[in-house]
């Protein structure tokens, strides 16, 4: 029988902060994904509601992976973040693999690569690999090299939305129950799972709460909704952002 799609009287904040205190009681260790950028400021605070509604003392467990080439703005905003009394934040600035989009053609190149020099120093509180360690990491196996600082059944909370794509639209249908935790692909992080508690928000919920919550999100939104460019705060070598290339001098002159 074919699924059938039906409206409920329900809205996407209280079904996030449902699912967030499901993830509470099926995983050991929460750690927010945190990128500085709206939707993972979003997930954060969450997170902090969840955990003062059921009584949580402890800090809220925050990764940041630093990736190097990001606005001033982005770096201040997550350090500010990385601050605060209630935020157990792991920085981390590590080779990781990613490409770069110059003339529509496709490059690989590496984040905080020891064989050049880099866009800027390494803030001195981040973790790095040690001298000698040339191990470089992609998207998932970094999953796992992040899973080895938490302990048991960890739940990798991210502000993925399945309306940013279609891949990220499919991922979060493709399963009945539980649809917004997912396995991560790699075997060295069995015991991970990404969860997606705003899989269904769309982007005015996200400004949406944090008018509601008084919440201050990153400056680099503002300017970029001057000039009309798409709302991200990740590195400007994305595919995405690089069709958009000439306008980060008009905003992150700086960078």
């Amino acid at each position: 029988m074919a699924r059938q799609k039906k409206y409920i009287d329900t809205n996407v904040y209280d079904e996030a902060k449902k699912r967030i205190h499901h993830i509470y009681d099926v995983f050991d260790t929460i750690v927010v994904m945190f990128s500085g950028g709206k939707d993972s400021l979003a997930a954060l605070h969450l997170v902090k509601e969840v955990s003062d509604e059921r009584g949580l003392k402890k800090p809220i467990n925050v990764v940041f992976r630093d990736e190097e080439l990001i606005p001033q703005e982005v770096i201040d905003f997550v350090d500010k973040y990385r601050k605060k009394d209630w935020v157990n934040m792991i920085w981390f600035t590590v080779p990781l693999a990613s490409t770069k989009y110059i003339m529509s053609v496709c490059h690989n190149y590496i984040q905080w690569d020891n064989n050049r020099d880099w866009v800027r120093q390494k803030p001195p509180f981040a973790i790095s690999l040690e001298d000698g360690d040339s191990r470089i990491f992609d998207q998932y196996t970094m999953d796992g090299y992040t899973s080895k600082h938490f302990k048991g059944k960890q739940a990798f909370v991210t502000g993925i939305r399945a309306s940013e794509s279609l891949m990220r639209f499919r991922a979060s249908v493709s399963k009945l129950n539980d649809n917004y935790i997912n396995a991560v692909p790699d075997k060295a992080a069995k015991n991970v799972n990404l969860c997606k508690p705003l899989f269904d928000w769309m982007e005015d919920d996200v400004f949406k709460y944090f008018y509601d919550k008084n919440i201050e999100y990153c400056t680099l939104y503002d300017k970029q909704m001057w000039g009309k460019n798409a709302l991200r705060v990740s590195t400007p070598l994305h595919a995405e952002t690089a069709k958009r290339f000439d306008n980060i001098k008009k905003i992150t002159p700086e960078l």
